[in-house]
């Protein structure tokens, strides 16, 4: 029960980063409300419910019980028993970014993680993020990202700093042995990102962009339908968003 209090291996946080995706889309689908499940039942039912117009009423009804419940329901997931995993991989957050926010509550629903700290240049912004998600005195805050990854509590960090600044601070987290999840867009050109990955494979740590949606169900129902010879689009229209 609790964290892991040996090095994580690459697999085990790639299983961490599974479980923090499904974490995510079951905070989203969880806290969407009755309507929105059912307008989701709608649309594996039907090709016709994937039109645009349907799809932005669903998401707003989602996105309006999501702010509405979403610290209401966070002390819960607080209290959730890592008895299911034999593995706990201790997260680190950097940067009081507001996207951060999103991503935390996935991570407190993860069955194999543990938000350890979050990390900002102000520790006073990085106390605030914390009392914004209603997080007690377990999560700890750390003046200063150098300083987090001192920290021997620490098997992986989430990424959500400017993109300009991550290749500087993968290569920093990759040799301190932090296992990263970094926020798209990875780097400012492919130059930038092959530095970055040829880091972290020198390093022997896993590293994932932060791009959960295409863990979702729905691209399943999206290929099941392009799979289907009897039916074709006439037009595809396709948005990405969240309220972060």
């Amino acid at each position: 029960q609790g964290c892991s209090s040996g090095p994580v291996s690459r697999s085990g946080a790639a299983t961490f980063w599974r479980s923090a995706a499904r974490g995510a889309i079951a905070h989203a689908e969880d806290c969407a409300g009755k309507d929105a499940q059912q307008s989701s039942a709608r649309q594996a039912e039907s090709p016709l419910s994937l039109r645009p117009s349907k799809r932005r009423q669903a998401q707003g009804r989602a996105a309006r019980a999501l702010k509405t419940s979403a610290l209401a329901s966070l002390n819960d997931t607080t209290r959730m028993e890592f008895s299911a995993s034999p593995l706990v991989v201790r997260v680190g957050v950097v940067s009081a970014a507001n996207i951060a926010k999103k991503n935390a509550r996935a991570i407190l629903r993860s069955e194999r993680c543990a938000l350890v700290a979050v990390a900002s240049r102000s520790l006073e912004k990085a106390r605030a993020w914390r009392a914004a998600l209603g997080l007690g005195d377990d999560v700890e805050c750390v003046e200063g990202y150098d300083a987090l990854l001192a920290r021997g509590d620490v098997d992986a960090v989430y990424v959500p700093l400017p993109t300009v600044l991550h290749v500087d601070f993968v290569k920093k987290a990759a040799a301190a042995g932090k296992h990263v999840l970094i926020e798209k867009p990875v780097g400012v050109d492919a130059a930038e990102v092959r530095e970055i990955v040829a880091a972290c494979r020198a390093a022997g740590v896993a590293l994932l962009d932060g791009t959960m949606f295409v863990h979702h169900k729905r691209f399943k129902q999206i290929d099941r339908l392009f799979r289907d010879p009897t039916w074709r689009p006439l037009r595809v229209q396709s948005t990405f968003a969240f309220s972060g």
